[in-house]
Parts: structure tokens; sequence; C-alpha cells
């Protein structure tokens, strides 16, 4: 198994949107979405590239998330985490070819976990599954 973190506040005093900030950006303008989107991308690149050092999976993969959200402040659902924090990092895991496709040919769904924190993170660990 191997793990990588993108630890920090990216966004505002969270480490990464969720589903209806982006939902938000692609209304207010198709750009403005784009922007975002591969801001956060590159952000999750740069983690990959730190902590996987071009590590490659051969086959498919399951992935575990654990979301860590602040402590303090509007606590968001869990779905609206989910959804925008996953499709983010998965497209960076094919970007870095540390993943093949994020298809379900080689992406099992995975899990996702949830803890509040001062420091807010998202811990992704990569498991090869053995098919």
């Amino acid at each position: 198994m191997k793990t990588f973190i993108i630890s920090g506040r990216y966004y505002g005093d969270k480490c990464f949107p969720g589903l209806n900030d982006l939902l938000h950006e692609a209304e207010r303008h198709p750009c403005a979405y784009n922007k975002m989107k591969k801001d956060f991308t590159m952000i999750t690149v740069n983690a990959i590239r730190r902590h996987l050092k071009g590590y490659k999976a051969e086959g498919r993969v399951i992935l575990h998330y654990t979301f860590g959200e602040p402590k303090k402040g509007k606590i968001r659902d869990y779905d609206n985490i989910v959804a925008a924090g996953r499709k983010i990092i998965n497209d960076a895991l094919v970007k870095t070819k540390t993943i093949v496709d994020d298809s379900p040919k080689y992406l099992a769904y995975g899990t996702n976990e949830f803890e509040y924190t001062d420091n807010p993170y998202i811990k992704v660990v990569i498991e090869e599954l053995k098919d």
C-alpha cells in the first residue's frame, strides 16, 4: 500500500472545495470552474510526486480516503466533500500515471472516512488489488 497526503488550507479554512463550490464556479463562468479544477489538480499532482516518487500501480486499485475537515466553522455534508475531492484526486492520479485510468476497470470505488482536526488534510491510501 502507498499513501500520500494533501495538507493545508487551500480553500479558505478547508483543504479542498466541495461539490457546491465547484458548481457555483461553473455557474459563474465555465473558465472559472476550469481554473479552479486545474489549480486543485496541480496541488494534488505535487503531493503525489512528493510522497509517491514515481510509483505506478500495476493493475486495479482501491483508494481509501480520509478527509480531515476543520473543527471550527461550517460543517459540510459528507457527499459534498467526497464528490469534489475524489474527482479532482482521481484525475490527478491519472495525470501522473500513478493509475492507468479512473474507470471501474482500473479503480474500485473505495472507502471514505472523516475526522475533524485543527489542520485540514486529505489522506489517500492506494491498495493494489489482486484480481
